[in-house]
């Protein structure tokens, strides 16, 4: 019960850590592009508050 409790949280951390750690390596790739370091940040904002 406790597991099946738990499992739903881990799996929303995880996709919100994996989308983090995507965007994250599309920053590194596209550093000198501040308009893609924007739209990322919206998308997370977007995401985190919808």
């Amino acid at each position: 019960m406790y597991n099946r409790a738990v499992f739903p949280i881990y799996n929303k951390v995880y996709a919100h850590n994996s989308i983090i750690k995507a965007s994250y390596k599309l920053l590194k790739t596209y550093l000198f592009t501040p308009f893609l370091y924007f739209f990322c940040l919206f998308v997370l904002f977007f995401k985190l508050f919808l």
